[in-house]
């Protein structure tokens, strides 16, 4: 046939093409005995203008093609058929037969492509996916394909139809066009229906929690909204606990379930309610918990918080809870994967060996110095806070033990979980022998502006910071400082640095968090009794950065503008602009007494209008 196929015209050549591609079909054995000559065979005659193939030659030359050709060549061979021949029953089936296993796993893009498409004929190429991905798993039956396929089995929306002036006739074809849409709609439901049922039937060939298995799951889930019978399938085979599905399996199963669909949970049981199977159930749990978070296996967190929440359910807890000493020493990644593993087994349970466990992991963690106290913070964040402080003060009992090295780190780490406690509105007291140890770890600049955070009293932090140090904190820094460490740490703070040259962006940071009455007093004096206008107006710069929202600001500035003012005829005109200011920024707060006095002491400048008409214009509005 084939060399007679070579001698013929394009005609009799297809008829003849046909006739061994529907030979290939009938004889899986031929197909793969002469792949080579059907390949070519396609090129010749069939490759440009598929249309005269018929369904079985698609097949046949589907499984000779799929032996020999790339990857990328099936792909564009199952396109064409797809666009040249009428639903061809079977195609997908016999590409995925016929792909050597040494390609499997290269092969889900392609599978991927064509799978679609196959769908809307029917179920048997999704079938034999699922058949050959329980045995080879290339990572095809992925979230991105089950969206492909459920986009294939869309339900159409009803059509919209315009109610011309609402008259009787355009009501009559609205509701007939409703009406065969609903029709449309349900045989749609009823033929998907009746494929999913017969698509349910391989779950007996299907390992037990297998990528398989709980992909189809998945679907199921995820079409019910559009085709209620999915769930009744879906329900039913996970209840299924016979035919090689042990209570481990249906576990795994019912877990998945749960963490896609929790709003569905009541539907769903494990095993029933007997006594019996809450110990099987028991047994489940532990060997589930030993799998994925035991020794040399991964943590998988979501997983452990859905079967946590799925057995606590039905009320069973676990007898114990593995401890994996290794990742105290591992990827920190991991550990934290074990701590949200285990807040959800405390959580669902209220066992404290749980608790115990994630406070110890902590502990354990905190003392290594191959990681940098943000990587451990990271990992202390998941701790609600009750077992956050016991883990603190676990790591503080443990450093006089420790060498020099680890202790350092351990106090490192404390001084940074402070100031994320702080956070939470949680205090963390830390003794001042932790500082100094924190003091001469390699992280210290930054371990510093965490401490910070947590507001110490001034006279701790110049015990063990020098000025240096201290004088080089910007002012986002001392920002965060003063509203943590309220008013009279943040005074000697801002006395301190004040004393020492410091900016005034520096200052206004220090006093944003609020500052004693004795600052702006200070001030005060120094407007008030400044020989120069360079004295005279940074003092006032200092004092306008000062919070201008309490009475110790209002009434210091009441007395520096009348003192700025006497004695009578003798107030300086330069001075207008320091006292407008003054008076405008403390207006709303000033007593009526004193707003008489700040109002008779403005009047004796008689400032140049020219050069302060925006005060002046200010000062109106306030009332002065």
């Amino acid at each position: 046939l084939g060399r007679t196929s070579e001698e013929e015209f394009v005609v009799e050549a297809r008829v003849i093409a046909n006739v061994m591609g529907e030979l290939a079909d009938e004889f899986p054995q031929v197909a793969a005995d002469h792949d080579g000559l059907l390949t070519s065979t396609w090129r010749r005659v069939m490759d440009g203008n598929v249309e005269p193939c018929t369904e079985a030659a698609a097949r046949g030359f589907a499984r000779a093609i799929a032996r020999t050709e790339p990857l990328d060549q099936v792909e564009r061979f199952a396109k064409a058929v797809h666009s040249g021949v009428e639903a061809p029953d079977g195609f997908l089936t016999a590409l995925v037969e016929s792909i050597p296993a040494t390609v499997w796993a290269e092969s889900a893009s392609t599978i991927a492509a064509v799978l679609p498409r196959d769908i809307a004929h029917g179920f048997d190429g999704l079938e034999s996916v699922l058949r050959r991905e329980d045995r080879e798993n290339s990572g095809l039956l992925t979230k991105e394909l089950k969206a492909d396929v459920v986009k294939a089995l869309a339900i159409p929306d009803p059509p919209v139809v315009e109610r011309a002036a609402g008259t009787v006739q355009a009501r009559q074809a609205a509701a007939e066009a409703l009406e065969r849409h609903e029709l449309e709609v349900s045989e749609i439901r009823s033929t998907i229906s009746e494929r999913l049922s017969q698509l349910a039937t391989l779950w007996t060939d299907l390992s037990g929690h297998g990528r398989s298995r709980r992909w189809l799951l998945s679907l199921m889930r995820t079409l019910e909204a559009e085709v209620p019978a999915a769930a009744d399938i879906h329900d039913t085979l996970i209840a299924r606990s016979a035919e090689d599905q042990t209570v481990s399996d249906n576990a795994h199963l019912v877990i998945d379930a749960f963490a896609e669909r929790p709003d569905a949970a009541a539907r769903w049981n494990v095993t029933g309610e007997s006594e019996v199977a809450s110990e099987l159930l028991q047994e489940a749990l532990n060997a589930l918990l030993l799998e994925t978070i035991g020794p040399g296996g991964s943590v998988v967190a979501d997983r452990i918080e859905a079967l946590s929440l799925a057995f606590a359910k039905v009320g069973v807890a676990p007898d114990s809870v593995v401890s994996i000493s290794s990742l105290s020493a591992g990827d920190p990644g991991e550990a934290q994967s074990y701590v949200v593993a285990l807040r959800a087994i405390a959580r669902c349970f209220h066992t404290e060996e749980a608790r115990h466990l994630q406070t110890s992991l902590v502990g354990e963690i905190a003392s290594r110095a191959d990681l940098d106290s943000a990587e451990k913070v990271e990992l202390a964040k998941l701790l609600d806070s009750s077992d956050a402080l016991s883990a603190a003060e676990s790591v503080r009992r443990a450093i006089p033990a420790l060498d020099e090295h680890a202790a350092q780190a351990s106090a490192s780490f404390l001084l940074a979980f402070a100031a994320e406690l702080k956070t939470r509105d949680v205090r963390l007291p830390l003794p001042i022998s932790v500082v100094r140890l924190a003091a001469r770890h390699p992280s210290w600049s930054d371990t510093l502006k965490d401490w910070l955070t947590t507001g110490p009293r001034f006279e701790s932090l110049r015990s063990v910071v020098d000025v240096e140090t201290l004088c080089s904190l910007g002012a986002d820094v001392w920002r965060s400082y003063s509203h943590a460490a309220g008013e009279k740490s943040a005074e000697a703070a801002w006395s301190f640095l004040r004393s020492t040259g410091a900016s005034l962006s520096v200052l206004e940071s220090l006093a944003s968090g609020g500052i004693g009455s004795e600052a702006y007093q200070i001030v005060g004096r120094e407007i008030s009794l400044g020989e120069s206008d360079f004295e005279r107006s940074t003092a006032v710069a200092e004092f306008l950065a000062m919070p201008q929202s309490i009475r110790a600001s209002a009434s210091v500035a009441a007395d520096v503008i009348v003192a700025l003012s006497l004695p009578p005829g003798s107030a300086r005109s330069g001075d207008f602009r320091y006292v407008a200011d003054l008076a405008i920024a403390n207006a709303s707060r000033f007593t009526a007494k004193e707003r008489t006095e700040v109002r008779l002491a403005l009047a004796r400048f008689h400032p140049p209008v020219l050069r302060h008409v925006r005060r002046n214009l200010d000062l109106r509005a306030a009332g002065l």
